[in-house]
């Protein structure tokens, strides 16, 4: 899953076209017959692959076919704890590597000598040292031999001086140098002084020259990602080379960005670096600058080995009949893909988190955007979290062009995109303007030139300028929690739309999960695509969906608020308009009249297509004649509920009377027959009562407050009932005479005696 940063040791993983210099480079090194010491740079940014060319060089000298090939040394300071003394750490190193390879006794002795260098040059005691650390000499002086006077004369202490704290921190030093090791740094450096006969370092620096000087083959020293390290530490590796390591026969290959150094050592030396590097640095290279096609060739062979791995479905959003993928890649993803560590970056960590956005074969995400927003976050995290933390900014479609709230949207985001992408500005903003659509005219003008009608196309494609889709792109986690709906869920669903029974399970299903808005929501965002919702399905769709709405919980009450049920009716009519067909529109209503089980969801589905005043812009779903057959087939089911006494209890008894009166002519006066039966039984008076009590809402503009008020609607009542006074007489007689019946309707006997007579207007259908 994840893709290794590792260099190359092979030229057969050479990506980037490197081999040719690499090898020539090689031959270079090897064919250098100079005695003196050889300093060749490697310049490079960081990612450029310097390391992979280093160790392809290393890989011909060491498959040549020449006799005398050098001995190669790798010193690495970063594989080192104490990188304050990195002069005794490469020579540490050195000498062992020299005993490692061990070429020949010549090889063991200045291994030997060098690290007795290492130990003097490390450890030779100065008066600055001597001074910072002079409880560490004290116990140097009394293990090893060494007279105070001799101490004395190093760094200028009377011995008097020097006796008093010996009496009174003796003990206590000793302890403290043995836990520390003082003793043993003081034996090394006496112990290497009495090897080589109390010569100095100097005395030893020269046999080594001398040995060198006469060895046969060539020592290549190799010091890579000197940039890595702090300026001081970077100042060190040059002062070594130049001072204490310019050893004949040796050929020095360093590696680093030549940016990065000189800024490092102008801050070190406070000289120019450029002067002091020319001193040092005898061959200087730059490495190939990388074409950008090898850096794209490894990007799509690799993107398509995960995209390959991704349910089918991922497929179809990199169509070749589509421009998406091209613009979104060129507009701005391949600019952040300088070089194959910024890639391998990047993929690794896009196959990792692609693979927690689907379900079996379904995606949570356009994939195409995903690949966007996951570079924004890999590349420019504080741009990807103000993304993030401003959703509303980005998916929004409201438009006004003389708007201030519009002005302040452009300039909070022009704001985000200056200050938090940097170099990178141009090609983000571009690519925004393709992730998310609506913001191309605000970056422009101010004003979004898209409307909300364009959300059920981004819907559809999970584009990631979704208000539906938006979140999914940022918590990594596939929606299906609380409220919200996989697009795994949605999937599953609509994979039932050719059974009709299955469907209706699945639905209420949703009805018992409390997501049931949510899912009508989202289907509105797919009945234009046929491959979702077939026209061969329209039946097994519709019948269930008018068979939920009997089934739907209460809701809340208000003037603007869009009820589910009306979400119902919006999903079949965009399916009926997606044909146009009027007559297929008539036999699939017919049918569906006839074989649902609901009522009020057939007699609103019918009545929605009945035209009303300002409708004349509305294309028409039915021809006249047809509608008026099925507004009697509607009232033929009415009265059959009637009949069965079923229509007391329908939740919706007020509206379906409404339609009932409406087109009653249709048919000979039931209605009439109906009421009268019903208002002449106590009982069924009370459960016909009861459709027309009421909540009204009571707002206060002087502190924005508001109550909610139950009342009944007389109005509504008298469109039904002429004798309204000997209803009130028959509530008293209940009152008053039938306690077990009062108790059982007492709200709406005493709602009803209380409002008598006010001037209540309640008539909303």
């Amino acid at each position: 899953m994840f893709l290794g940063d590792s260099p190359i040791i092979d030229e057969r993983d050479d990506l980037l076209d490197r081999k040719n210099f690499s090898k020539h480079l090689g031959q270079a090194i090897c064919n250098w017959k100079e005695n003196e010491s050889l300093v060749i740079a490697l310049n490079g940014e960081w990612g450029i692959g310097k390391s992979s060319i280093i160790n392809m060089a290393i890989a011909d000298i060491q498959n040549s076919i020449r006799e005398e090939k050098p001995t190669i040394v790798n010193f690495n300071p970063w594989i080192y704890s104490d990188l304050s003394n990195l002069t005794s750490n490469f020579f540490d190193e050195l000498s062992k590597e020299l005993k490692i390879q061990n070429d020949t006794l010549k090889d063991k002795q200045i291994a030997e000598k060098l690290k007795i260098y290492s130990d003097l040059l490390n450890l030779a005691p100065d008066k600055k040292t001597l001074k910072s650390n002079y409880d560490k000499l004290l116990i140097g002086v009394g293990l090893s031999g060494i007279s105070l006077s001799t101490i004395s004369s190093w760094i200028g202490i009377e011995i008097s001086t020097m006796n008093h704290i010996l009496l009174g921190l003796g003990v206590v030093l000793i302890f403290k140098e043995l836990v520390q090791g003082a003793l043993n740094r003081f034996y090394k450096f006496f112990d290497s002084k009495s090897k080589v006969n109390e010569v100095t370092a100097i005395d030893v620096k020269q046999q080594i020259f001398k040995e060198l000087s006469s060895r046969s083959k060539k020592l290549v020293i190799i010091i890579d990602d000197i940039d890595r390290l702090t300026h001081g530490e970077i100042k060190e590796i040059f002062r070594l080379i130049k001072i204490n390591a310019d050893f004949p026969n040796t050929i020095y290959l360093l590696s680093f960005d030549k940016g990065v150094v000189e800024k490092n050592l102008d801050v070190a030396l406070g000289i120019p670096s450029s002067t002091y590097m020319e001193k040092i640095v005898q061959v200087s290279f730059d490495v190939p600058e990388v074409q950008a096609g090898h850096i794209y060739k490894y990007f799509f062979d690799q993107l398509d080995r995960i995209i390959s791995r991704l349910p089918k479905s991922a497929e179809k959003f990199f169509s070749e009949e589509s421009t998406y993928w091209s613009n979104i890649f060129h507009s701005g993803i391949k600019y952040f893909f300088k070089n194959l560590r910024n890639v391998k970056r990047f993929l690794s960590s896009f196959e990792f988190t692609i693979f927690q956005m689907y379900k079996d074969d379904v995606l949570e995400v356009n994939p195409i955007d995903f690949i966007a927003i996951e570079a924004l976050r890999v590349f420019v995290p504080d741009f990807y979290n103000f993304i993030r933390q401003n959703k509303e900014l980005f998916i929004s479609t409201r438009s006004d062009e003389l708007s201030n709230k519009n002005n302040k949207r452009q300039e909070k985001l022009m704001e985000g995109i200056i200050n938090l992408t940097g170099e990178h500005e141009e090609y983000i903003t571009n690519m925004l303007k393709y992730l998310f659509p609506q913001l191309e005219n605000v970056i422009e003008r101010g004003s979004s030139s898209y409307g909300a009608e364009w959300i059920t196309r981004w819907s559809s494609m999970l584009r990631v300028c979704s208000p539906i889709h938006f979140d999914s792109y940022f918590v990594y986690l596939p929606k299906g929690s609380n409220d919200k709906i996989s697009q795994y869920e949605l999937e599953m669903i609509l994979k039932t739309v050719n059974k009709s029974t299955e469907f209706e399970l699945s639905l209420n299903d949703f009805v018992q999960k409390e997501k049931i808005r949510n899912l009508l929501e989202l289907f509105q965002n797919y009945t234009n695509d046929s491959s979702k919702f077939p026209t061969s399905c329209f039946k097994n769709v519709i019948v269930p969906l008018l068979n939920l709405i009997e089934t739907l919980p209460p809701e809340e009450e208000g003037i603007a608020y869009l009820s589910t049920d009306m979400e119902v009716m919006r999903i079949i009519y965009q399916l009926l308009k997606r044909e146009n067909n009027q007559d297929n529109n008539f036999s699939l209503l017919h049918e569906a009249i006839m074989e649902s089980k609901s009522l009020y969801g057939v007699v609103r589905m019918i009545s929605l297509q009945t035209p009303r005043e300002n409708d004349i812009n509305e294309t028409k779903l039915l021809k006249e004649d047809d509608l008026l057959t099925l507004q009697e087939l509607c009232v033929v089911k009415i009265e059959d509920s009637a009949n069965t006494n079923a229509l007391l209890h329908n939740e919706n008894l007020l509206y379906i009377l409404y339609r009932w009166k409406e087109w009653r002519t249709l048919r000979s006066d039931n209605l009439t027959m109906f009421i009268d039966r019903v208002t002449s039984n106590d009982e069924f008076l009370l459960r016909f009562l009861e459709a027309f009590r009421s909540v009204g809402t009571t707002h206060y503009l002087s502190n924005y407050a508001s109550t909610k008020r139950i009342y009944f609607g007389f109005e509504a009542l008298s469109d039904f009932v002429n004798d309204i006074e000997t209803i009130k007489t028959t509530l008293i007689q209940i009152k008053e005479d039938n306690p077990s019946q009062y108790k059982e309707y007492q709200e709406i006997i005493d709602l009803f005696l209380k409002d008598y007579g006010k001037n209540n207007e309640f008539n909303p259908y």
